[in-house]
Parts: C-alpha cells; structure tokens; sequence
C-alpha cells in the first residue's frame, strides 16, 4: 500500500452538509478560534505561503494559540514556496518571521535550481516573458505538488484572497472550510478580515510584515508580476 493510499484511508471526509454545517458554525468564531478548532479537529495543519499579510497575521494567531494551549511544540508547519524571483523583502520577511516566532519552516525551490544563477542556467533568463506557462508551472505548481509529496499533508491553512466589492471593500472570496479535488482540507481562518482590518492587526500587534506594504504595495508576488503602486 502506497503512502498516498494510506494517507487517503486515514483521512477526515466532509459531505457537502457537513462543510455547510461547519462553515456556518465557523462563522461565528474569531480568527484565533477558528485556528483552535483547526487544531483540535484536523490533521496536522501545514501552511503553503508566500508570506503575504494575511500569513504574517496567521503567524502572529499561532504563536498567541501556541501560549494559550502551552504548546511545546509548533501547531502548523509553514511551507515556502521560493520561486527565487520574489522580492528580497520578501525572502527577507521569512526569515523574520522565522525569527521572531521560532516558525516550523521548509522551503521548496525550483527542481534543479535554489539559486537564480541555477535558474537561469537550466532555463535562461526572463522566462515568464518567453514562456508563462511554464515558467509558473516550475515555480509555483511542481514545487507545490512535491511539497504535497514529501509532506503528505492533508489539512492547509490558506492565506487569504481578497477581492473589492462594489463598494470598494477588500472582501474574502474564500469559504472558510472547504475540501479540493485532493481530499485536501482547506481552511480560511481571515474570511471575515477585510485587507485593511487585517492590515491593522499586523500593526497593531507589532508583527513582522513585508516593508514595501509601507510604500503602498498591497498583493505582493514576484517582483515582475506584482502592480506597482
């Protein structure tokens, strides 16, 4: 029986009434609460990021979490996806955060490639100029399937995916608990938290956060593909 396989048996299976059940029940929850919940009714919780706000806000729950269970242990395994063309704050930012919160961290390259000089010696330069596809295919999608692969995970928690409403508001567009085509359990602890109230939380808190959000970036990814301010 293959790892996989053994992983499926053993996994937690929602009906689509009980995701509805869930998700009205985790409606009524805080952020933190929600995480308490994920810990206690979920498989070991892994957290794929690119260290956006919402991950540095997550970052800061766990920790809070962490003291308030007296955990010995890390409660969520962070995941970096280092695609080696995000802005050195950003890589900057996860070594902060690792930091500052002693985080549970693996990071997955390129195959082939942890450097740009690697990268671009395998693959030439600018490659999502001549080719997107692929380019986001050997820097997003194949690192994160072989992290799915050596991890096993079988619960996420999701960083958050904000969209503008009519009006003007920076919204979730997440449900909080939802299952994808894997089997894997995903869940949105910051549904409820608008960009900004998020953002102020960051502040708030103190926490570690990306220094180009102080010169108005908002959604940061790679430095060629992220809008400039």
């Amino acid at each position: 029986q293959s790892a996989h396989s053994s992983r499926r048996d053993s996994a937690i299976h929602y009906s689509p009434s009980e995701l509805q059940a869930l998700n009205g029940y985790l409606k009524t929850l805080e952020p933190i609460e929600i995480l308490d919940w994920a810990v206690d009714h979920l498989p070991a919780l892994h957290l794929i990021t690119v260290f956006d706000l919402s991950s540095c806000a997550i970052a800061s729950l766990f920790s809070k979490l962490s003291k308030r269970r007296n955990s010995s242990r890390p409660l969520v395994k962070f995941l970096f996806i280092d695609t080696l063309h995000q802005f050195p704050q950003t890589t900057q930012l996860a070594q902060r955060l690792t930091d500052h919160y002693s985080l549970d961290l693996q990071t997955f390259y390129p195959l082939g490639a942890n450097t740009v000089a690697e990268f671009e010696m395998l693959l030439g330069p600018k490659l999502w100029e001549t080719d997107s596809a692929i380019y986001n295919y050997i820097t997003k999608v194949e690192p994160t399937r072989r992290a799915f692969e050596e991890v096993g995970f079988q619960a996420v928690v999701k960083e958050n995916i904000w969209t503008t409403d009519l009006q003007g508001r920076n919204q979730s567009r997440l449900p909080i608990l939802e299952v994808d085509d894997t089997g894997v359990i995903k869940i949105n602890p910051l549904n409820k938290w608008t960009w900004e109230e998020t953002w102020s939380y960051v502040k708030a808190e103190s926490v570690p956060y990306n220094s180009l959000l102080d010169i108005g970036y908002r959604q940061i990814n790679d430095f060629h593909s992220t809008k400039i301010p």
